[in-house]
């Protein structure tokens, strides 16, 4: 098998496994007596420790490869997924889903790494936008397929199906190889010092910081996904497996899409792209708790789809061309950072809104977030003309 078949076949698993239970776990908590606010909570813990590792995790990456961290946290990622299966307290839940987070952004750090050095620019892009399509795949298949789950076996049943593809992972995680190192790299002795320089340079290229921006604004979205979108519809009465369906117009929406990103974005350019992809998850948040109607639910969750779907390969590209060699496992390591950053605040800040206010509040302010790092991408990315430019009328080919 190729590398980037390797990386697949274990994203595919990985995200089904999680896929599957992410959506219900806002159910299970509430069941057990979960407020909104006290939901927050729960999958804010997803984001806690791969806050602070991702740096770390990067840089690790950029010195010693990416192999062994892909394995560990593979097998771990499996050992977190079946501990669900012991209990499901709220406070259990939080557990499990901190050490979830934790090994998730380990391996996704070391998958990312890997694809920034699989070649030129126009591979990498390509790359990413396989790796990306792995995630919709699973969004497309789970949701419903969890809520099915969920009706005829009870959740025990929908836990055990999701360790077991996660377990189905290690078997495949050996098989991925080692990056070839491409510079010489400092001594351990000044490494930190080194990187403090290498971040600082790279939070002043316009086209990484709008990569951070664009991450931090399409996690708010997913972090509806993965929280309150299920609640908001068990309010308006819909079954799991109706709730799952919903879901799955997203994912098939970001499915859809994917094949077209990097053909837009060599059309009409970088930052005409991330922008329309900003509003139209923006969108999408803002319309979603003001119809109950199960065909027009479909379509608010498929423009957010669209939009997910075109963002988030984007913002792994620009990332990953905005650094040098040697410095790639940090560029990917501050864009999870953000990821994990807008992980953490968004659910606690929007649980807090709902508790304040109503559902609709947390799906108004989620939008007012999206949007105000759509405007803050126009700003940054009006520093860089080459981020307004079709591919085909770029004189360099690098996008920063």
């Amino acid at each position: 098998m190729n590398q980037l078949t390797v990386l697949s076949i274990v994203a595919s698993l990985h995200f089904m496994s999680w896929h599957l239970v992410s959506p219900y776990i806002a159910l299970v908590a509430k069941g057990q007596g979960a407020g909104t606010d006290t939901i927050g909570l729960i999958m804010a813990a997803y984001a806690v420790l791969p806050m602070v590792v991702s740096v770390p995790t990067g840089v690790i990456c950029d010195r010693t490869g990416t192999r062994k961290l892909f394995i560990s946290s593979t097998v771990g990622i499996a050992v977190g997924s079946c501990s669900l299966l012991v209990s499901r307290s709220v406070n259990f839940l939080a557990a499990s889903l901190a050490a979830l987070g934790l090994f998730h952004v380990l391996q996704s750090v070391a998958t990312q790494v890997t694809i920034a050095h699989s070649g030129d620019e126009n591979i990498v892009y390509r790359n990413f936008a396989v790796y990306s399509f792995c995630s919709c795949v699973a969004h497309l298949i789970a949701p419903p397929l969890g809520g099915l789950l969920v009706r005829e076996f009870g959740y025990g049943t929908l836990f055990a199906v999701s360790a077991s593809l996660a377990v189905l992972m290690v078997l495949f995680a050996p098989l991925v190889k080692e990056i070839e190192p491409r510079t010489s790299l400092p001594k351990v002795s000044n490494a930190w010092e080194v990187t403090g320089r290498s971040v600082q340079t790279l939070l002043h290229k316009p086209a990484f910081v709008i990569s951070l921006l664009g991450i931090f604004g399409i996690i708010v979205l997913y972090s509806l996904r993965t929280s309150f979108y299920s609640v908001y519809f068990d309010e308006a009465n819909l079954s799991t497996p109706m709730i799952g369906l919903l879901l799955t117009v997203q994912g098939a929406a970001e499915m859809a899409i994917r094949p077209f990103t990097i053909s837009w974005r060599n059309q009409f350019g970088t930052a005409p792209t991330l922008l329309v992809a900003l509003a139209a998850c923006a969108g999408s948040a803002l319309l979603t708790p003001w119809f109950k109607s199960v065909g027009v639910l479909a379509l608010v969750l498929g423009l957010g789809g669209v939009g997910y779907g075109l963002a988030h390969p984007i913002t792994m590209g620009l990332a990953s061309q905005a650094a040098d060699d040697g410095e790639r496992g940090l560029a990917m390591g501050l864009r999870m950072f953000a990821n994990r950053l807008s992980g953490l605040v968004a659910p606690l800040f929007l649980g807090k809104m709902g508790n304040v206010f109503d559902i609709k509040a947390i799906f108004a302010a989620a939008a007012g977030a999206i949007v105000s790092c759509l405007v803050v991408v126009y700003i940054w990315a009006k520093v860089d003309n080459s981020l307004w430019l079709p591919r085909r009328r770029q004189a360099s080919p690098r996008t920063s």
